[in-house]
């Protein structure tokens, strides 16, 4: 399931996300970009899976950002936010969106 959060930032499960791919793909493109979470704390997702959103949202200028265990943190790019906690996740955003109203 798809969750709106605060501040208009996207959320939504491993389980979730493989589910509603390409609902969550719609979702992005018609809304001109949301920040966006993906808990992947419970089930690690292929790389491949979420390369494109990633690279969609990087290009939109919107966060991405994946939750995932500390341990589990070389699953991914470094260059992607990699945090472990949705509250983490939550707080890098809203202090991207800051900047981003700031013009910085």
């Amino acid at each position: 399931m798809i969750n709106w959060e605060e501040n208009q930032i996207i959320f939504c499960r491993s389980i979730d996300f493989l589910k509603e791919e390409k609902n969550l793909l719609i979702q992005l493109k018609e809304k001109s970009g949301k920040d966006l979470i993906i808990d992947c704390s419970l089930n690690i997702l292929p790389l491949k899976s979420i390369k494109f959103i990633e690279t969609f949202q990087r290009n939109s200028n919107y966060c991405f950002v994946i939750i995932i265990p500390l341990g589990m943190k070389h699953s991914y790019p470094s260059e992607w936010v990699v945090v472990p906690t949705k509250k983490e996740a939550l707080d890098f955003i809203v202090y991207e969106q800051m900047q981003r109203d700031l013009g910085i």
